[in-house]
């Protein structure tokens, strides 16, 4: 498991049952069944290097909820898996600071499933995913835009760089 900065983690607590994260959806999300929600940890102020908080993947049935994590690595691995993903095939995204892969499968019926750590959730398509993970990415970056130096965090570039590509693409 990677470290970053002087922050370590342990699976102790780095997983939490239920995470109350707000939901500010606009109405055009509302018929959506795949949520990808996050908060980030301000108790200390936000630091670049310390990206730390919460983040929840969320089905109409299923979720899977982790504490403690790089948001950053997160959404990161997030579109890796997203714009590598084909058909009838699973792809496992490594994360910086995780012992486990995320895992994106793409089901016949063209569904998308993620799992993680046994947990699994399902994005009715790739198209609904993605539109998730932008929306979740935007916010972020809206989120952690006055931190100095961004453009020296390979992750967030990433982030940027997805956003961008998938605006020339709309």
């Amino acid at each position: 498991m990677g470290l970053r900065g002087s922050q370590r983690r342990t699976d102790g607590i780095a997983r939490c049952i239920s995470m109350n994260l707000p939901n500010k959806r606009h109405d055009k999300f509302s018929d959506m069944t795949f949520r990808i929600e996050w908060r980030l940890e301000e108790s200390e102020g936000l630091a670049q290097e310390s990206l730390l908080g919460d983040i929840k993947l969320h089905d109409k049935e299923h979720c899977i909820n982790e504490c403690s994590v790089y948001i950053d690595s997160w959404l990161d691995a997030l579109i890796r898996g997203a714009e590598s993903t084909k058909a009838n095939e699973e792809t496992k995204i490594e994360i910086p600071e995780e012992s486990h892969p995320i895992i994106l499968y793409c089901k016949q019926d063209g569904r998308i499933a993620a799992s993680f750590r046994g947990q699994a959730v399902n994005a009715d398509s790739l198209s609904e995913f993605i539109s998730e993970l932008r929306c979740a990415s935007t916010a972020f970056l809206e989120k952690i835009k006055a931190l100095k130096e961004l453009e020296q965090n390979t992750m967030v570039r990433s982030i940027r760089e997805f956003l961008e590509r998938s605006d020339a693409n709309t």
